[in-house]
């Protein structure tokens, strides 16, 4: 059975590199390194789309809040559920998130990765092998 896919779109390696190492023995895990090139990985896959991104906002050319806003504002990709993992904490950059880009969820870095793990397992159970 094929994993369910998941995209990581960070420009900071070592993040991208810590959740690729909790996640990829469950799922597909890609990444990305700037919002343009999330943003083509996301609609240039096809049926191969991840079924998950993980997205920071402080990225290179396009950032985050733009890449989720052009997401969920798309009939094709809107149901692809985005986790936001980021830096910035104020309330308001949460408001932003969750109501105006429509992410389902924001989560703050440093992350507890036992955290971020048990919310990608509820969102993307795992299936039958």
């Amino acid at each position: 059975m094929n994993k369910q896919r998941i995209l990581i779109a960070d420009d900071d390696i070592s993040v991208i590199e810590m959740l690729r190492m909790n996640l990829e023995k469950d799922y597909d895990v890609d990444a990305a390194y700037d919002g343009e090139e999330a943003l083509a990985k996301i609609m240039n896959q096809g049926i191969n789309r991840p079924d998950l991104i993980i997205l920071d906002v402080i990225m290179p050319k396009v950032n985050g809040f733009d890449v989720a806003k052009r997401i969920k504002g798309n009939e094709v990709y809107k149901n692809i559920p985005i986790i936001m993992l980021t830096v910035k904490d104020q309330p308001l950059d949460k408001v932003i998130g969750l109501f105006d880009c429509g992410v389902n969820h924001y989560l703050t870095k440093p992350v507890n990765i036992n955290d971020l793990m048990i919310l990608v397992l509820k969102i993307l159970p795992k299936k039958n092998e």
